[in-house]
Protein backbone atom coordinates (compact mmCIF):
# COMPACT_ATOMS: atom_id res chain seq x y z
CA UNK A 1 0.00 0.00 0.00
CA UNK A 2 1.40 3.34 -1.15
CA UNK A 3 2.55 6.37 1.61
CA UNK A 4 -1.11 8.29 0.21
CA UNK A 5 -2.80 5.81 1.15
CA UNK A 6 -1.49 4.92 4.30
CA UNK A 7 -2.50 8.20 5.14
CA UNK A 8 -5.52 8.39 3.96
CA UNK A 9 -6.52 5.50 5.55
CA UNK A 10 -4.97 6.62 8.89
CA UNK A 11 -6.80 10.13 8.82
CA UNK A 12 -10.26 8.40 7.80
CA UNK A 13 -9.95 6.36 10.70
CA UNK A 14 -8.74 8.53 13.10
CA UNK A 15 -11.68 11.12 12.36
CA UNK A 16 -14.41 9.10 12.35
CA UNK A 17 -13.34 8.00 15.59
CA UNK A 18 -13.17 11.43 16.69
CA UNK A 19 -17.37 11.08 15.52
CA UNK A 20 -18.05 8.90 17.38
CA UNK A 21 -16.74 9.98 20.70
CA UNK A 22 -18.31 13.23 19.63
CA UNK A 23 -21.69 10.50 19.22
CA UNK A 24 -20.68 9.66 23.06
CA UNK A 25 -19.47 13.34 24.33
CA UNK A 26 -22.74 14.83 22.58
CA UNK A 27 -25.32 11.72 24.99
CA UNK A 28 -23.29 12.23 28.29
CA UNK A 29 -23.34 16.05 28.45
CA UNK A 30 -26.02 16.98 30.66
CA UNK A 31 -27.52 20.81 30.68
CA UNK A 32 -26.01 21.07 33.70
CA UNK A 33 -22.87 21.46 32.26
CA UNK A 34 -23.96 23.73 29.55
CA UNK A 35 -24.81 26.51 32.48
CA UNK A 36 -21.82 25.96 33.90
CA UNK A 37 -19.92 26.52 30.64
CA UNK A 38 -21.59 29.66 30.06
CA UNK A 39 -20.02 31.30 33.02
CA UNK A 40 -16.66 30.50 32.11
CA UNK A 41 -17.43 30.87 28.08
CA UNK A 42 -20.72 31.73 26.82
CA UNK A 43 -19.14 31.33 23.30
CA UNK A 44 -18.64 27.98 23.92
CA UNK A 45 -21.67 27.29 25.40
CA UNK A 46 -23.66 28.45 22.94
CA UNK A 47 -21.93 25.98 20.61
CA UNK A 48 -22.81 22.94 22.71
CA UNK A 49 -26.24 24.48 23.59
CA UNK A 50 -26.87 24.70 20.30
CA UNK A 51 -26.24 20.70 19.21
CA UNK A 52 -27.96 19.72 22.61
CA UNK A 53 -31.34 21.51 21.92
CA UNK A 54 -31.69 19.29 18.49
CA UNK A 55 -29.67 16.18 19.03
CA UNK A 56 -31.22 14.26 16.34
CA UNK A 57 -30.18 16.25 13.62
CA UNK A 58 -26.50 16.27 14.78
CA UNK A 59 -26.13 12.72 15.64
CA UNK A 60 -27.79 12.04 11.95
CA UNK A 61 -25.00 13.75 10.48
CA UNK A 62 -22.23 12.41 12.29
CA UNK A 63 -23.54 8.77 11.89
CA UNK A 64 -23.42 9.75 8.45
CA UNK A 65 -20.05 11.01 8.01
CA UNK A 66 -18.48 8.16 10.45
CA UNK A 67 -20.24 5.78 8.00
CA UNK A 68 -18.78 7.40 4.87
CA UNK A 69 -14.70 7.42 6.45
CA UNK A 70 -15.01 3.64 8.05
CA UNK A 71 -16.11 2.50 4.53
CA UNK A 72 -13.96 5.15 2.41
CA UNK A 73 -10.93 3.69 4.30
CA UNK A 74 -11.88 0.01 4.76
CA UNK A 75 -12.75 0.35 0.23
CA UNK A 76 -8.74 1.69 0.09
CA UNK A 77 -7.17 -1.14 1.96
CA UNK A 78 -9.32 -3.66 -0.16
CA UNK A 79 -8.41 -2.25 -2.92
CA UNK A 80 -4.77 -2.37 -2.24
CA UNK A 81 -4.43 -6.11 -1.00
CA UNK A 82 -6.50 -7.13 -4.28
CA UNK A 83 -3.70 -5.62 -5.81
CA UNK A 84 -0.72 -7.63 -3.55
CA UNK A 85 -2.56 -10.92 -2.99
CA UNK A 86 -2.62 -12.93 -6.23
CA UNK A 87 -6.50 -14.22 -5.48
CA UNK A 88 -9.27 -11.46 -5.09
CA UNK A 89 -10.86 -13.60 -2.89
CA UNK A 90 -7.88 -13.69 -0.55
CA UNK A 91 -6.82 -10.01 -0.53
CA UNK A 92 -10.53 -8.99 0.22
CA UNK A 93 -10.60 -11.67 2.84
CA UNK A 94 -7.62 -9.95 4.11
CA UNK A 95 -8.65 -6.19 3.99
CA UNK A 96 -12.02 -7.24 5.92
CA UNK A 97 -10.42 -9.13 8.46
CA UNK A 98 -7.72 -5.72 9.16
CA UNK A 99 -10.47 -3.40 8.87
CA UNK A 100 -12.60 -4.79 11.16
CA UNK A 101 -10.18 -5.42 13.93
CA UNK A 102 -8.88 -1.23 13.61
CA UNK A 103 -12.84 -0.14 13.15
CA UNK A 104 -13.33 -1.83 16.51
CA UNK A 105 -10.77 -0.80 18.35
CA UNK A 106 -9.87 3.12 16.53
CA UNK A 107 -13.45 3.55 16.44
CA UNK A 108 -15.55 1.67 18.33
CA UNK A 109 -14.12 1.15 21.75
CA UNK A 110 -11.28 3.65 22.36
CA UNK A 111 -13.10 7.27 21.35
CA UNK A 112 -15.79 6.25 23.01
CA UNK A 113 -14.42 5.25 26.27
CA UNK A 114 -12.34 8.18 26.00
CA UNK A 115 -15.17 10.80 25.49
CA UNK A 116 -17.07 9.24 28.13
CA UNK A 117 -14.41 9.41 30.39
CA UNK A 118 -13.82 12.84 29.38
CA UNK A 119 -17.18 14.56 28.07
CA UNK A 120 -16.56 17.71 29.23
CA UNK A 121 -12.95 18.50 27.28
CA UNK A 122 -14.46 16.40 24.24
CA UNK A 123 -17.85 18.30 23.97
CA UNK A 124 -16.76 21.47 22.61
CA UNK A 125 -14.92 20.20 19.88
CA UNK A 126 -17.39 17.85 18.66
CA UNK A 127 -20.00 20.59 18.66
CA UNK A 128 -18.01 23.00 16.65
CA UNK A 129 -17.45 20.10 14.11
CA UNK A 130 -21.26 18.67 14.34
CA UNK A 131 -22.44 22.20 13.36
CA UNK A 132 -20.35 22.53 10.37
CA UNK A 133 -20.86 19.12 9.29
CA UNK A 134 -24.87 19.40 10.07
CA UNK A 135 -24.56 23.12 8.05
CA UNK A 136 -23.19 21.45 4.51
CA UNK A 137 -24.98 17.52 5.02
CA UNK A 138 -27.66 18.74 6.67
CA UNK A 139 -29.91 18.47 3.73
CA UNK A 140 -28.39 15.59 2.40
CA UNK A 141 -29.27 13.36 5.79
CA UNK A 142 -32.42 14.75 5.79
CA UNK A 143 -33.60 13.34 2.56
CA UNK A 144 -31.83 10.02 2.94
CA UNK A 145 -33.79 10.04 6.19
CA UNK A 146 -36.93 10.49 4.49
CA UNK A 147 -36.02 8.15 1.85
CA UNK A 148 -35.55 5.20 5.05
CA UNK A 149 -38.88 6.63 6.31
CA UNK A 150 -40.39 6.19 2.75
CA UNK A 151 -39.34 2.36 2.00
CA UNK A 152 -39.73 1.32 5.53
CA UNK A 153 -43.34 0.18 6.87
CA UNK A 154 -44.93 2.30 9.56
CA UNK A 155 -45.01 6.26 10.44
CA UNK A 156 -40.95 6.49 10.73
CA UNK A 157 -39.14 9.34 12.43
CA UNK A 158 -39.19 13.01 11.12
CA UNK A 159 -35.56 13.31 12.62
CA UNK A 160 -34.39 9.65 12.15
CA UNK A 161 -34.20 6.50 14.75
CA UNK A 162 -30.97 7.35 16.30
CA UNK A 163 -31.78 9.32 19.15
CA UNK A 164 -34.77 10.06 20.55
CA UNK A 165 -36.57 10.32 23.89
CA UNK A 166 -38.16 6.82 23.92
CA UNK A 167 -34.54 5.25 23.50
CA UNK A 168 -33.69 7.43 26.69
CA UNK A 169 -36.89 6.40 28.29
CA UNK A 170 -36.57 2.66 27.32
CA UNK A 171 -32.93 2.41 28.82
CA UNK A 172 -34.23 3.58 32.29
CA UNK A 173 -37.02 1.08 32.39
CA UNK A 174 -34.10 -1.65 32.12
CA UNK A 175 -31.78 -0.38 33.97
CA UNK A 176 -34.90 -0.03 36.76
CA UNK A 177 -35.67 -3.73 35.85
CA UNK A 178 -32.37 -4.95 36.51
CA UNK A 179 -32.19 -3.17 40.15
CA UNK A 180 -29.81 -0.72 38.78
CA UNK A 181 -32.27 2.56 39.00
CA UNK A 182 -34.14 2.41 42.53
CA UNK A 183 -38.29 2.64 42.44
CA UNK A 184 -38.04 6.57 43.79
CA UNK A 185 -35.42 7.65 41.23
CA UNK A 186 -36.85 5.70 38.01
CA UNK A 187 -40.53 7.67 38.94
CA UNK A 188 -37.85 10.90 38.98
CA UNK A 189 -36.41 10.38 36.21
CA UNK A 190 -39.79 9.88 34.17
CA UNK A 191 -41.28 12.95 35.51
CA UNK A 192 -38.09 14.98 34.26
CA UNK A 193 -39.18 14.01 31.17
CA UNK A 194 -42.98 15.11 31.64
CA UNK A 195 -41.30 17.94 32.63
CA UNK A 196 -39.72 19.03 29.44
CA UNK A 197 -37.46 21.77 29.41
CA UNK A 198 -39.00 23.27 32.54
CA UNK A 199 -36.07 24.01 35.05
CA UNK A 200 -36.63 22.08 38.57
CA UNK A 201 -33.83 23.26 41.42
CA UNK A 202 -34.04 21.35 44.80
Amino acid sequence: MSLNSTLSVISLLLFAGFLAGSESAINAISRVFVEELEVKSSRAAAWVQRVIKEPARYLNVILFVRKACELTATVIVAYAFVDIFESNLAGLSTAVGIMLVLSYVVVGVGPRTLAKQNAGRWIIPACFVAVILATVLGPITALLIAIGNAITPGKGFKTGPFANEAELRDLVDQAHERGLVEESEHEMIHSVFELGDTLVRE
